[in-house]
């Protein structure tokens, strides 16, 4: 399956609280990435560039991850997870958005607080172990894992 090793996720990705509650959400023309599977637009946003959003205050979407690339702006409700260190953890983000949906029942059982109103502190997400891959493997395998996704829909 290719060399790997465990590697907390606050030291592959940079991480940055969403910003935006959808209260306060003005329709637009740049992606509004919330917890839920469906995407809102906003009239202005924070970041252009390619990330992961993870929801991790929202209790029924705990453990989302959406991937993106281009102008956006996030949730209050998510996390945003860019590239770190470009040297020693590169990233293709579409495999590790795969990674974050396979292993999300495992991170959220692992990483989630409160009973009440659950959510994931950054602080515990960060310090979570995933797998770490070479570039080139998930270069190699990332359509490998899309394809396996679809034929499991």
């Amino acid at each position: 399956m290719g060399e790997w090793k465990k590697v907390r996720i606050g030291k592959i990705f940079h991480l940055e609280k969403g910003c935006l509650q959808s209260s306060k959400c003005i329709q637009g023309k740049y992606d509004f990435i919330t917890a839920a599977k469906d995407w809102k637009t906003h009239n202005t946003y924070t970041h252009d560039c390619e990330a992961i959003v993870y929801a991790v205050a929202a209790s029924g979407s705990l453990g989302q991850a959406h991937y993106i690339n281009g102008k956006f702006i996030a949730s209050d409700l998510c996390l945003i997870l860019t590239e770190k260190d470009k040297t020693k953890y590169p990233i293709n983000f579409l495999f590790y958005q795969i990674i974050f949906e396979s292993l999300r029942d495992e991170v959220v059982s692992k990483t989630k607080t409160g009973t009440s109103k659950e959510a994931i502190s950054q602080k515990n997400f960060s310090a979570y172990e995933i797998p770490y891959f070479s570039i080139d493997f998930q270069n190699a395998n990332y359509q490998r894992l899309i394809n396996a996704k679809k034929d499991n829909c």
